[in-house]
């Protein structure tokens, strides 16, 4: 599913129920993934997953989301370094530039960021999918690696890699090892 935010169109699932083998979702994106489409999939992949993603401790929690609400302020008056300062941050710097001249959806971007500010997910659908694939790169800066550690422990389902050596962008420069896991895990 893609959100809109670089090339104008979002895309929406459309698939029968119980047709799905692997679903992998990105950071934020587990949250936009309906519920009867989670559960009627087979393999669930989750890179840089969280339920929430704020801390439970108040002082992280505060940090936070003075973090968040700053890219907030940072869409509305600077866009562009907000946004290369992002990829830059995910360690996949490379990809912004092809982002530059494209049309960049700021209000869903926005609407995007104060969603993720309060939104908690519920895992209960998750417990229901046979198996669930957690990766996460140890160097992610954007979401903390105790995010997918924590999904981890609240799943029976689910298996951690955690990657040494991988940031936020993890789908993007891991490509080939976290493939090779997802087949071997889809076995």
């Amino acid at each position: 599913m893609d959100r809109g935010y670089f090339y104008g169109q979002t895309t929406n699932f459309s698939f029968p129920l119980n047709t799905i083998d692997v679903l992998i979702c990105h950071s934020l994106g587990l949250h936009f993934i309906p519920e009867d489409v989670l559960i009627g999939t087979r393999l669930l992949v989750l890179f840089g997953c969280f339920k929430y993603f704020h801390s439970e401790e108040k002082k992280e929690s505060k940090l936070s989301k003075k973090i968040v609400n700053a890219m907030i302020k940072g869409l509305k008056t600077n866009p562009y370094n907000l946004l290369k300062e992002f990829y830059t941050n995910a360690y996949f710097p490379d990809e912004f530039e092809n982002h530059l001249n494209s049309n960049v959806n700021h209000l869903k971007l926005m609407d995007d960021l104060i969603f993720l500010n309060n939104n908690k997910f519920n895992i209960e659908p998750l417990k229901v999918i046979p198996k669930i694939l957690i990766f996460h790169g140890k160097e992610d800066i954007i979401v903390n690696q105790s995010k997918s550690i924590e999904l981890h422990e609240s799943l029976n389902n689910s298996n951690l890699v955690i990657f040494e050596k991988g940031g936020h962008a993890l789908p993007f420069t891991h490509v080939s090892e976290c493939w090779d896991i997802i087949r071997f895990e889809k076995e």
